[in-house]
């Protein structure tokens, strides 16, 4: 199994798992989080990636003039389709392809939990494809982990791909290798700094987030 075929299969095992999540109020950092998501994404045309089971989407889309939320889980499309987000159009797309997005602009983009799991070889391909379908000076917004110093994820890199990689594990007994990477604030100025105007970055465990404008021009 490729770790591009290992990353989908864990997602779509996890999805009866994660929507379990959906009916746990948030709490502390991501009442932070969903306010700054919800300030953006009002009265804008929004494209989600990597949407799962619609967590965030329920919080963007109504306030939002339209949204596409896309991921390429059927399983975790269904639970998100089951949540009737208003404004929101639920599509089974590839984040480093979005073919099924078309030729629409939006004027604001976001990604919870999906840059981490994005490998290095593939990073320009998805922020190339990402921006393409995001009007020039939109805004984005990135959310994702910082490594506990407890966490109890086996965590290692590889020399051959230059990533880094966690076993995840489901209740169900079953192991997953995928891509796991733990950015510091420095690794992501230097990453986004060729597609990014205005880049303002928190970082605060257990999470950090940023947001920043696609370059004009």
């Amino acid at each position: 199994m490729t770790e591009r075929d290992s990353m989908h299969a864990y997602y779509c095992d996890r999805a009866p798992y994660m929507a379990k999540g959906l009916e746990i109020a948030p709490y502390r950092q991501l009442l932070e989080i969903i306010a700054e998501l919800k300030a953006q994404a009002q009265s804008k045309t929004v494209l989600e990636i990597a949407c799962g089971t619609g967590y965030f989407t329920r919080y963007a889309g109504p306030v939002s003039r339209r949204t596409t939320a896309t991921d390429v889980s059927e399983q975790m499309l269904s639970v998100a389709r089951s949540l009737r987000i208003r404004n929101a159009r639920i599509l089974h797309d590839d984040a480093y392809r979005l073919d099924g997005v078309g030729d629409e602009r939006f004027d604001f983009g976001f990604a919870m939990h999906w840059v981490s799991h994005i490998p290095m070889a593939r990073w320009k391909e998805f922020f190339t494809t990402f921006h393409s379908r995001l009007r020039p000076g939109a805004t984005v917004m990135l959310v994702d982990d910082i490594r506990r110093p407890n966490d109890a994820d086996s965590w290692y890199s590889k020399l051959a791909t230059h990533d880094t990689y966690e076993i995840r594990q489901l209740p169900n007994g079953e192991s997953y290798e995928i891509v796991k990477t733990f950015f510091s604030a420095d690794d992501l100025r230097t990453l986004l700094q060729p597609y990014a105007d205005n880049l303002q970055i928190r970082f605060e465990r257990p999470r950090w987030w940023l947001t920043y404008e696609v370059q004009r021009g």
